[in-house]
């Protein structure tokens, strides 16, 4: 399906009925909501919600404009335009690496739209980026390349990236244009960067849930232990045996945790609350 924000076409694949829960893709080579989101969609339209994971401008089949600000700010102004196009109201946001800082920035600028935030593998402001995301964004495309920078990068187990995943990211980031449009989008200045301080992160007024794998190399788990320390209303969890495809290396935990999350019911905050005013924590 395709909506129209601002004369941008925006695709996006939207499954399910009750609670819109909106689904925001990273930024590796050759990515899409549905490369991130396939399963994920089906598992939340299964137990109750409107699940919907919206092609980032630039991404995927949605238009790649120029002159679009093509950093975490451009991108939440753009989501926020989306769901209003959609008539959506406000939303529980659910962003993987790229996908959680414009989630973030979104729930800064405009809290009463988000209902909850989950974050996965997301850069935290006061902390240095690390080599492996300097790799991701040095991509040059080959079917080697994609394997190694999947397998080597992006998951602990490399099993889990198969050869149909690889085929597909590699040809998607060989579309004509796509390669250089990839590069150019990420040599904007603050690209990479989240638009909030650590005192924007102590003032968030939405619910949050991170989950982050430990062996991630792309944004290391100590971007999470660093916004875990200031986010007043936050519950992380920390995945071993993963990298930075937590929905994917660790997908039935991960729709656990986020369904327990969304619903509310034995709320992981909730639980966290009273596990600590027992002293169990």
């Amino acid at each position: 399906m395709k909506v129209s924000v601002d004369g941008v076409s925006i695709n996006y694949h939207d499954a399910g009925t009750g609670e819109p829960v909106i689904l925001l893709h990273g930024s590796g080579p050759g990515v899409s909501a549905a490369e991130n989101w396939s399963r994920t969609l089906d598992v939340l339209a299964d137990r109750g919600f409107r699940a919907i994971a919206p092609d980032v401008v630039g991404f995927g089949d949605s238009d790649r404009p120029e002159g679009f600000q093509y950093d975490a700010r451009g991108w939440a102004e753009s989501i926020r335009g989306f769901m209003s196009a959609l008539d959506l109201g406000s939303a529980h946001l659910v962003g993987n690496s790229m996908g959680g800082r414009i989630a973030l920035t979104l729930a800064g600028a405009t809290p009463h739209l988000v209902r909850s935030l989950t974050l996965m593998g997301v850069r935290a402001p006061s902390v240095p980026p690390a080599a492996g995301l300097g790799k991701v964004r040095g991509y040059e495309p080959s079917l080697e390349n994609m394997r190694s920078l999947l397998t080597d990068y992006f998951v602990v187990d490399p099993a889990v990236v198969t050869d149909e995943v690889v085929t597909r990211r590699y040809e998607a980031s060989t579309r004509p244009g796509e390669h250089e449009h990839y590069r150019r989008m990420f040599s904007y200045p603050g690209a990479n960067d989240l638009p909030l301080s650590d005192d924007d992160l102590r003032s968030l007024a939405v619910r949050t849930l991170i989950v982050h794998g430990r062996e991630d190399k792309v944004i290391p788990v100590d971007h999470t232990y660093a916004m875990a320390a200031l986010i007043p209303d936050v519950v992380s969890v920390v995945v071993s045996g993963c990298g930075h495809w937590v929905q994917v290396e660790q997908a039935d935990m991960f729709e656990s945790q986020l369904t327990a999350f969304l619903r509310g019911y034995g709320d992981a905050g909730e639980s966290a609350r009273a596990r600590q005013s027992a002293g169990t924590v």
